[in-house]
C-alpha cells in the first residue's frame, strides 16, 4: 500500500498520572498507534510525572486514520497495565500546535487521570488521499494483551457452567426416557436405542447432539399442550 503522506508526533510529558505501584508511583512508558504501525518511548520509572521528550515520523496510508497515544505501567514481570490514552484524527491535526490534551479511558469516553503534552504535523499529498479513500481499508495492527483479567476468567467459568448445566440436562432426559413416566416417550426411546446399537458406526457419533434438540422439542411440546413444564413430569 503506497503512502499518501507522514505525521510527525513529539511526545514531551506528561502530568499527574495515575499510580499503579505499591509505592504510589508508576513506570509509565508511551505507545503510539497509527494503522499497522506500533512504536513507544522508553519506560521512564517511579514517576507520576514522566519526561520523554520523544519523536516518531510515521508513515500515513489513509488521511481518514486515527493516531492514537496510549500510556502504559510496566511491571516487573514485562507485564503492563493501562494508565490512559488519547485519539487523534488526522484531519483534525493542527500543525505545529504544542498542546496539553487530557487522557481517556480505553474506548476514550470517560476522561481519566493525568494530561500529556504533545506536538503534531501532518503532511500529505491530496491527490494520493483521494485515490487512498476508494481502496480497502488496511486491517489494523493488534497485539493481545497477555494479562490475567477476573472480568474475562469469569466469563469463560460462566460458559464452562453453562455447558455443564446443558451436559446435565441431556443426562436427566436420557434418564427420563427410561424411567417409563411417559410410555410412548419410553418406547420410542428403546426402539431408537436398539437401532443405534445394532447399526451403530463412529461416524454417527454426532448424532447423539440430536438428543438436545429432542429435548428442547419435548419441553416445548409439554409446555403448549399440557400448559406443565417437562422437568416437572417426574414429580
Amino acid at each position: 500500500i503506497l503512502d499518501v503522506g507522514k505525521v510527525e508526533i513529539k511526545i514531551y510529558q506528561a502530568r499527574d498520572l495515575s499510580a499503579k505501584d505499591i509505592n504510589g508511583k508508576s513506570d509509565p512508558f508511551c505507545v503510539v498507534e497509527l494503522d499497522s504501525t506500533r512504536l513507544r518511548t522508553h519506560t521512564i520509572y517511579k514517576t507520576l510525572d514522566p519526561v520523554w521528550n520523544k519523536s516518531f515520523i510515521i508513515p500515513v496510508q489513509d488521511i481518514h486514520s486515527v493516531l492514537e497515544l496510549t500510556i502504559y505501567d510496566e511491571d516487573m514481570n514485562k507485564t503492563t497495565e493501562f494508565i490512559g490514552k488519547i485519539a487523534i484524527p488526522l484531519l483534525a491535526i493542527q500543525n505545529g500546535e504544542k498542546k496539553w490534551m487530557t487522557l481517556k479511558d480505553r474506548k476514550c469516553c470517560l476522561p481519566v487521570k493525568g494530561i500529556i503534552e504533545i506536538e503534531a504535523t501532518l503532511i500529505y499529498s491530496n491527490l494520493s488521499a483521494i485515490v487512498r479513500t476508494f481502496n480497502p481499508r488496511q486491517v489494523r495492527y493488534y497485539q493481545q494483551d497477555g494479562k490475567f483479567r477476573v472480568a474475562v476468567f469469569k466469563q469463560h467459568i460462566n460458559r464452562v457452567r453453562s455447558a455443564l448445566l446443558h451436559v446435565v440436562n441431556v443426562v436427566k432426559f436420557i434418564d427420563y426416557c427410561f424411567q417409563w413416566e411417559n410410555p410412548l416417550l419410553s418406547f420410542c426411546t428403546f426402539i431408537m436405542s436398539l437401532l443405534i446399537v445394532w447399526n451403530f458406526e463412529l461416524y454417527m457419533l454426532p448424532c447423539a447432539l440430536l438428543l438436545i434438540f429432542a429435548r428442547n422439542a419435548v419441553i416445548e411440546y409439554r409446555r403448549g399442550i399440557l400448559g406443565k413444564p417437562f422437568a416437572t413430569l417426574g414429580d
